[in-house]
């Protein structure tokens, strides 16, 4: 799975994968997060208000998961991509479904998606003013309340619930793979790319957590 904000060459790099499998006998399939829309395709429209949650991916996972079975497939392997990543490994802690029989997870993000410096980096606003008044409007019963102006995903000027805010920007450890990869039951194999710009020292992350048997990481050198 990869996500509805990544840019078009993670997109790409799906589609690769899948051609890749297909010749080898491997039968795939690649969701799309609905993101609350009804047949979504293609990139995130940052025209639209978001009303979204990050952890609306594991009840989506969840679906076609069962939509699979009732397909007659037996076997699984579940495979995200940067975000999408991390909402894989965030199913996989929670679901630990039996027919999941390991776990890819290619330069899933990490809590620095949430860092203060790379949010000003990526989207140049500060991202503590907006995440302190969507929480406040969380706790005050009103996470539907509608905030303006704000980067979101692969949207830089964008509009979105306070409650669809701090889903994705609230400082939760669940955001963050390294954090979720313990509570991981299946075998899991990370792939960091050497010369990854968005996902920086995954490596450093991951490293204490590769076990070799039920956490294996290798490093694409070169692979952006």
């Amino acid at each position: 799975m990869t996500h509805g904000g990544l840019a078009h060459h993670g997109m790409e790099t799906i589609s690769y994968l899948q051609n890749l499998l297909k010749a080898r006998g491997y039968t795939t399939l690649a969701i799309n997060l609905s993101l609350g829309l009804n047949n979504r395709h293609g990139m995130v429209d940052c025209n639209i208000t978001h009303r979204h949650l990050n952890d609306d991916a594991v009840d989506e996972i969840g679906a076609w998961m069962n939509w699979l079975k009732q397909q007659g497939t037996k076997r699984v392997v579940l495979l995200g991509h940067s975000r999408g990543g991390a909402q894989t490994a965030l199913y996989a802690a929670e679901r630990d479904d039996e027919w999941v029989k390991a776990v890819v997870l290619m330069a899933p993000a990490t809590e620095d998606n949430t860092n203060l410096a790379i949010y000003l980096k990526r989207y140049q606003k500060q991202l503590m003013p907006l995440l302190q008044q969507a929480r406040k409007l969380v706790e005050a019963g009103k996470g539907s309340a509608v905030i303006e102006h704000i980067g979101l995903m692969s949207c830089g000027d964008t509009t979105a619930t306070a409650s669809t805010f701090v889903s994705y920007y609230g400082q939760d450890p669940r955001l963050d793979t390294p954090h979720l990869i313990p509570e991981l039951k299946k075998p899991t194999l990370i792939l960091v790319a050497g010369s990854d710009e968005e996902v920086v020292g995954l490596d450093k992350k991951v490293t204490p957590l590769a076990d070799g048997t039920r956490v294996q990481m290798k490093v694409i050198e070169g692979a952006d």
